[in-house]
């Protein structure tokens, strides 16, 4: 996890029990104000979930 501010940043592996999935990496960037989220942005490859519902 990074911060800077009200601006942070949080990097992690989000496993699954779906083979042709296994684990993500994931990016996930958060503003907060008065100590609530107020904004999420969520990075991540997304080609493998693609894959299982048939889409290229």
């Amino acid at each position: 996890m990074i911060a800077d501010g009200n601006d942070v940043c949080m990097f992690y592996d989000f496993v699954t029990t779906v083979p042709a999935i296994g684990t993500t990496r994931i990016a996930e960037l958060f503003q907060v104000e008065n100590g609530k989220i107020t904004f999420i942005n969520l990075y991540f490859d997304p080609r493998p979930y693609a894959a299982m519902f048939g889409q290229k």
